[in-house]
């Protein structure tokens, strides 16, 4: 039996990829980039002037939770890595402190699904973001609401294999005062 594989990605023209200054999914067993895995495979996208992400999702046999419907597990650890990149891509260093999630409805697996978190508030210690999972058709299936605490310099130590050069002394980041 054959491992279904991912359709070609397509995205607008006007989003770019989201790149991280560090590698988001190194080492885990779910989230892959391997179209062959059978697992799951998600990227991120921006638009130019736009504080929001964007993304593409498509979770395979390997994230099966009802017959043929992605495992809610599988999807809230995707909305956490969109909600987290996001962070990140507006320059906050931020851990999840609580998420919360709504299941619409199941979601199926096999389907080139939507991405986009955005957030809502942000203080000088936290973030609220919202984020969706939604068909092609913009039925939203599943929403995503997390608390992010903004890391001061001294925390964000925590990320030994970050480049220091890179991430720890970066003047653009906005740090918490702690």
């Amino acid at each position: 039996m054959s491992i279904p594989t991912p359709p070609p990605l397509e995205v607008p023209s006007d989003w770019i990829e989201l790149r991280l200054p560090f590698n988001v999914g190194s080492g885990r067993t779910m989230y892959t980039g391997q179209e062959q895995s059978g697992r799951a495979r998600f990227r991120f996208y921006r638009k130019v002037g736009d504080e929001r992400i964007y993304g593409r999702a498509w979770f395979g046999p390997g994230t099966e939770g009802p017959p043929g419907y992605v495992h809610g597990g599988a999807l809230a650890y995707a909305l956490d890595e969109a909600m987290g990149s996001l962070s990140w891509a507006n320059q906050y260093p931020a851990i999840a402190s609580k998420l919360e999630f709504q299941y619409s409805r199941p979601t199926p697996m096999l389907v080139d699904l939507h991405i986009e978190a955005c957030i809502q508030s942000a203080t000088k210690n936290r973030l609220q973001i919202e984020s969706f999972v939604r068909l092609p058709s913009g039925e939203t299936l599943v929403t995503g609401i997390g608390t992010f605490a903004i890391l001061s310099r001294e925390q964000g130590l925590i990320f030994k294999n970050v480049d220091p050069e890179g991430v720890m002394q970066a003047s653009h980041l906005k740090w918490s005062d702690g």
